[in-house]
């Protein structure tokens, strides 16, 4: 990665007639190790989050210790572990700010702005219950959209709640 964030998933075919489904493995940034280890044989997609910029090399070697997949899917299935859609959400949130976002004065701005489907991919719910916390949180002041529309803004009670 150059500059920008992409998502990496797993694209798993459906019967004939129907959309390919994927699941989100990782994000990437240039912050990120330059190593990104993938299964043989695996249909994988990089979608880019925000203007994206990369350079693709495969390599016959890629130590061990680099695992950028590993180490997301390890935080993904953390952030799927509790009860409740709402605290996933919002653990959800804290790891992307903690990972992309940065400190403002108006609170927490996270650079991209996931479709509630992919929140919901992301949390292991549905997409109208991801519709449903993201307008409490809003009705609560805790998040709203950057104005220019690619980016959310989350308060400091909602990123620094343990």
């Amino acid at each position: 990665m150059q500059e920008g964030i992409g998502r990496i998933a797993a694209c798993f075919s459906q019967p004939a007639g129907r959309a390919w489904s994927d699941v989100t493995l990782a994000f990437a940034t240039r912050e990120d190790s330059p190593w990104l280890r993938l299964p043989a044989a695996s249909s994988c997609l990089l979608e880019a989050q925000t203007p994206l910029r990369c350079e693709l090399q495969p390599l016959t070697h890629c130590p061990v210790s680099h695992d950028l997949i590993g180490d997301w899917l390890l935080e993904l299935h953390l952030v799927r572990h509790p009860v409740g859609a709402d605290l996933r959400l919002r653990l959800l949130l804290q790891l992307l700010v903690q990972r992309f976002g940065r400190r403002t004065s108006a609170g927490y701005h996270l650079p991209l702005a996931l479709s509630h489907a992919r929140l919901a991919e992301l949390i292991g719910s549905t997409r109208s219950t991801v519709t449903r916390q993201i307008s409490q949180l809003r009705q609560q002041g805790l998040l709203r959209l950057d104005p220019a529309g690619d980016a959310l803004l989350l308060s400091p009670e909602l990123v620094e709640q343990s």
